[in-house]
Protein backbone atom coordinates (compact mmCIF):
# COMPACT_ATOMS: atom_id res chain seq x y z
CA UNK A 1 0.00 0.00 0.00
CA UNK A 2 1.30 3.46 -1.10
CA UNK A 3 2.08 6.26 2.03
CA UNK A 4 -0.19 9.47 2.77
CA UNK A 5 2.50 12.23 1.71
CA UNK A 6 1.75 14.92 4.13
CA UNK A 7 2.65 18.53 4.70
CA UNK A 8 2.37 20.30 7.89
CA UNK A 9 1.54 24.04 7.44
CA UNK A 10 2.91 25.95 10.71
CA UNK A 11 5.12 24.74 12.99
CA UNK A 12 4.37 26.34 16.45
CA UNK A 13 3.50 24.66 19.53
CA UNK A 14 0.37 22.46 17.65
CA UNK A 15 2.43 21.95 14.77
CA UNK A 16 5.08 20.45 16.38
CA UNK A 17 2.72 17.83 18.02
CA UNK A 18 1.09 17.59 14.66
CA UNK A 19 4.42 16.57 12.85
CA UNK A 20 5.20 14.28 15.72
CA UNK A 21 2.23 12.67 15.30
CA UNK A 22 2.49 11.63 11.86
CA UNK A 23 5.87 10.78 11.88
CA UNK A 24 4.90 7.45 13.62
CA UNK A 25 1.90 6.63 11.39
CA UNK A 26 3.59 3.83 9.22
CA UNK A 27 0.79 4.56 6.49
CA UNK A 28 1.94 8.12 6.42
CA UNK A 29 4.89 10.03 5.08
CA UNK A 30 5.72 13.08 6.45
CA UNK A 31 7.51 14.68 3.22
CA UNK A 32 7.57 18.83 4.40
CA UNK A 33 7.21 21.64 7.19
CA UNK A 34 6.35 24.37 6.53
CA UNK A 35 6.88 27.74 8.53
CA UNK A 36 7.62 31.31 8.16
CA UNK A 37 9.85 30.89 10.63
CA UNK A 38 12.47 28.60 9.13
CA UNK A 39 14.80 28.05 12.42
CA UNK A 40 11.45 26.74 13.43
CA UNK A 41 10.74 24.69 10.79
CA UNK A 42 14.71 23.42 11.19
CA UNK A 43 14.11 22.40 14.80
CA UNK A 44 11.85 20.10 14.17
CA UNK A 45 13.21 18.51 11.34
CA UNK A 46 16.40 17.80 13.48
CA UNK A 47 14.38 15.95 16.16
CA UNK A 48 12.12 14.13 13.61
CA UNK A 49 14.97 12.93 11.73
CA UNK A 50 16.82 11.80 15.07
CA UNK A 51 13.72 10.31 16.60
CA UNK A 52 12.12 8.64 13.71
CA UNK A 53 14.62 8.59 10.75
CA UNK A 54 12.60 10.47 8.71
CA UNK A 55 13.75 14.18 7.04
CA UNK A 56 10.99 16.03 5.71
CA UNK A 57 12.01 19.06 3.39
CA UNK A 58 11.31 22.24 5.09
CA UNK A 59 10.31 25.57 3.22
CA UNK A 60 8.46 29.11 4.08
CA UNK A 61 6.24 28.87 1.53
CA UNK A 62 3.27 26.36 1.71
CA UNK A 63 2.81 26.67 -2.52
CA UNK A 64 6.67 24.86 -2.69
CA UNK A 65 4.98 21.75 -1.54
CA UNK A 66 1.74 21.32 -3.39
CA UNK A 67 2.97 18.70 -6.27
CA UNK A 68 4.68 16.77 -3.21
CA UNK A 69 1.91 15.96 -1.24
CA UNK A 70 -1.52 13.90 -1.05
CA UNK A 71 -2.80 15.36 1.88
CA UNK A 72 -2.11 18.84 4.57
CA UNK A 73 -2.45 19.61 8.21
CA UNK A 74 -2.92 23.31 8.13
CA UNK A 75 -1.90 24.46 11.90
CA UNK A 76 -1.70 27.97 11.45
CA UNK A 77 -3.40 31.07 12.44
CA UNK A 78 -6.93 31.16 11.86
CA UNK A 79 -6.76 34.09 10.05
CA UNK A 80 -4.95 32.20 7.69
CA UNK A 81 -6.61 29.07 7.30
CA UNK A 82 -9.07 30.29 4.68
CA UNK A 83 -6.24 31.41 2.10
CA UNK A 84 -4.34 28.03 3.12
CA UNK A 85 -6.99 25.61 2.68
CA UNK A 86 -8.62 27.10 -0.48
CA UNK A 87 -4.99 26.84 -2.52
CA UNK A 88 -5.12 22.61 -1.60
CA UNK A 89 -9.12 22.42 -2.40
CA UNK A 90 -8.54 23.95 -5.62
CA UNK A 91 -5.61 20.98 -6.71
CA UNK A 92 -7.83 18.56 -4.23
CA UNK A 93 -5.48 17.50 -1.81
CA UNK A 94 -6.89 16.23 1.47
CA UNK A 95 -7.02 18.64 4.56
CA UNK A 96 -6.56 18.13 8.24
CA UNK A 97 -7.65 21.80 9.44
CA UNK A 98 -7.60 23.36 13.30
CA UNK A 99 -10.47 24.85 14.65
CA UNK A 100 -11.83 27.15 13.91
CA UNK A 101 -11.73 26.09 9.78
CA UNK A 102 -11.68 30.04 9.12
CA UNK A 103 -12.28 33.59 10.44
CA UNK A 104 -15.49 34.35 8.74
CA UNK A 105 -17.78 31.80 9.00
CA UNK A 106 -19.18 32.32 5.19
CA UNK A 107 -15.31 31.64 4.55
CA UNK A 108 -15.80 28.27 6.49
CA UNK A 109 -18.84 27.49 4.21
CA UNK A 110 -17.14 27.98 1.14
CA UNK A 111 -14.26 25.77 2.23
CA UNK A 112 -16.69 22.96 3.86
CA UNK A 113 -18.69 23.01 0.09
CA UNK A 114 -15.74 23.06 -2.11
CA UNK A 115 -14.63 19.75 -0.39
CA UNK A 116 -17.82 18.48 -0.56
CA UNK A 117 -18.84 19.10 -4.25
CA UNK A 118 -15.40 17.30 -5.13
CA UNK A 119 -15.49 14.57 -2.13
CA UNK A 120 -12.10 15.84 -1.02
CA UNK A 121 -11.64 14.39 2.79
CA UNK A 122 -12.01 17.48 5.23
CA UNK A 123 -11.39 17.26 8.75
CA UNK A 124 -11.62 19.86 11.60
CA UNK A 125 -9.76 18.98 14.61
CA UNK A 126 -11.64 19.31 17.33
CA UNK A 127 -9.70 18.11 20.02
CA UNK A 128 -11.92 18.67 22.88
CA UNK A 129 -14.49 15.96 21.84
CA UNK A 130 -11.70 13.85 23.06
CA UNK A 131 -10.66 14.78 26.42
CA UNK A 132 -11.86 12.89 29.42
CA UNK A 133 -13.82 15.28 30.99
CA UNK A 134 -16.26 15.33 27.94
CA UNK A 135 -16.07 11.86 27.04
CA UNK A 136 -17.15 11.47 30.74
CA UNK A 137 -20.07 13.86 30.63
CA UNK A 138 -21.18 12.66 27.09
CA UNK A 139 -21.83 9.73 28.78
CA UNK A 140 -23.74 10.67 31.73
CA UNK A 141 -26.88 12.31 30.06
CA UNK A 142 -28.78 11.89 26.57
CA UNK A 143 -30.54 14.92 27.65
CA UNK A 144 -28.76 17.64 29.25
CA UNK A 145 -30.67 20.91 29.75
CA UNK A 146 -27.79 23.21 29.88
CA UNK A 147 -23.67 22.58 29.80
CA UNK A 148 -21.46 25.63 30.60
CA UNK A 149 -17.66 25.05 30.31
CA UNK A 150 -14.72 26.88 30.97
CA UNK A 151 -11.29 25.70 29.87
CA UNK A 152 -8.55 27.13 32.18
CA UNK A 153 -5.34 27.34 30.61
CA UNK A 154 -3.14 29.74 29.32
CA UNK A 155 -2.39 30.39 25.09
CA UNK A 156 1.21 28.38 24.50
CA UNK A 157 2.86 30.69 22.38
CA UNK A 158 5.19 29.30 19.32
Amino acid sequence: MRKIKIGVIGIGHLGRFHAEKFAQIPEVELVALVDIKIEKAKEIQTKIKKEYNIFPEITENYKDILNKVDAVSIVTPTITHYEIAKYFLEYKKAIFIEKPIAHEFELAKELVEIAQKYNIPFQVGYIERFQKPVKLLLNKSQNPLFIEAHRLSSFVER
